[in-house]
């Protein structure tokens, strides 16, 4: 699953960072596994002007879950010029009691599927695709 959310004015607060976005999406995980949660922090990056940061966060067990599977995330959130956002690949496989290896290898594959992540400002009248987004591909 590939999930995209976006925070109106986060960027802007005095104590925001990608990292500690990245990090409070993890500590979600670990709230839904304390016994079973791992979390691999892949970095801080740059997309286009962007600064962003990389994390994948796993969970063996996900207690709240009827089946108990497990889900394993790559996290990046990104700062905008005023608002922030998040990129999210999950997957789930059958539950695991002990945390689960993170395949970093694995996880920035998914990251070079996903690229090239832009943000763009609106342009008024603009319809997707979004030409002036596209323009210096």
């Amino acid at each position: 699953m590939i999930t995209v959310t976006g925070s109106r004015g986060m960027a802007t607060s005095a104590n925001f960072s990608p990292q500690k976005l990245a990090a409070s999406i993890a500590l979600g995980f670990k709230k839904a596994c304390p016994e079973s949660f791992v979390v691999k922090d892949l970095g801080e990056t740059k997309l286009g002007d962007q600064d962003a940061y990389l994390a994948v966060a796993s969970c063996g067990k996900v207690n709240s879950s009827a089946d108990g599977h497990s889900e394993t995330a790559l996290i990046v959130a990104v700062r905008g010029t005023s608002d922030a956002y998040t990129i999210q690949w999950a997957e789930r496989t059958p539950q695991a009691s002990l945390p689960p290896g993170i395949n970093e290898a694995m996880w920035r594959e998914r990251l070079r599927e996903l690229m090239p992540i832009r943000l763009c400002a609106i342009v008024p009248g603009e319809a997707a695709p979004y030409p002036s987004c596209l323009q210096g591909k």
